[in-house]
């Protein structure tokens, strides 16, 4: 896996991340709710919604299935078109698949950050 390769993932990470955002967004303007509010409904600090709206952090699993129990959604909305939505019609699926991004975008931050921090 070369340069090339690490900066097109991260690319898709940012993405990725920047799509989650917009969906919480939308779902928090769709409520009426301010970012303290929702915060205090899911139990993070305000700071951490506009992180999470903004693409600049994304939620852990735990946080983000509190964020779909406030918005009387699932989970799978905020991960755009990149969760299979039909493999056999199993919810199951669906939810390992989310794991699995979930666990990936969290470990390519993790990585991102240590490499960012090395280089300074």
């Amino acid at each position: 896996m070369g340069f090339e390769d690490d900066e097109e993932e991260d690319r898709e990470l940012r993405k990725e991340r920047f799509e989650m955002g917009r969906r919480i967004r939308k779902a928090r303007d769709a409520k009426g709710w301010t970012q303290a509010e929702l915060a205090e409904k899911v139990g993070v600090e305000q700071v951490a919604i506009a992180h999470y709206e903004r693409g600049l952090h994304t939620p852990r699993f735990r946080v983000m299935k509190r964020l779909a129990k406030a918005f009387d959604t699932n989970v799978e909305y905020f991960y755009s078109d990149t969760v299979p939505s039909g493999i056999f019609g199993l919810a199951l699926v669906r939810l390992i698949w989310i794991r699995i991004l979930h666990a990936y975008y969290r470990y390519r931050h993790r990585r991102n950050k240590s490499e960012a921090g090395e280089s300074q």
